[in-house]
């Protein structure tokens, strides 16, 4: 009985462990940038390199060119709009014969939305 108790004692142990260990893995995947999979990397190289830009990506999907950013809190509402205008019109030299949407969000809110 005492080895029954031993081995199940090891078993759950065993497998709190392996648990503990995917559970990281699994938060520290979620934090990396997901690139998408049309995504244009020297403007979304561009974008990520603004000051207050936490994250970001420029792509095409669906005969558009779309470009999102995600600003620190501290940046303004006017810096927000500046930075929407300049990657919309960069985007549209880009791909000229597609629609064109940028938006940048701050703190989960949609702070500017430029379409082209």
């Amino acid at each position: 009985m005492k080895k029954i108790m031993t081995v199940l004692l090891f078993a759950f142990l065993s497998f709190l462990v392996a648990c503990g260990g995917s559970e990281e893995n699994s938060e520290s995947s979620e934090e990396e940038r997901q690139a998408h999979e049309n995504e244009n990397s020297e403007i979304t190289g561009q974008v990520l390199e603004e000051d207050g830009v936490i994250n970001g990506s420029v792509y095409t999907e669906d005969g558009s060119a779309k470009g999102t950013m995600i600003v620190e809190k501290s940046v303004k509402d006017e810096k927000a709009k500046e930075l929407a205008e300049k990657y919309a019109s960069q985007l549209q030299e880009e791909y000229p014969d597609s629609s064109v949407n940028v938006q940048v969000v701050r703190d989960g809110d949609n702070v500017a939305n430029i379409s082209k």
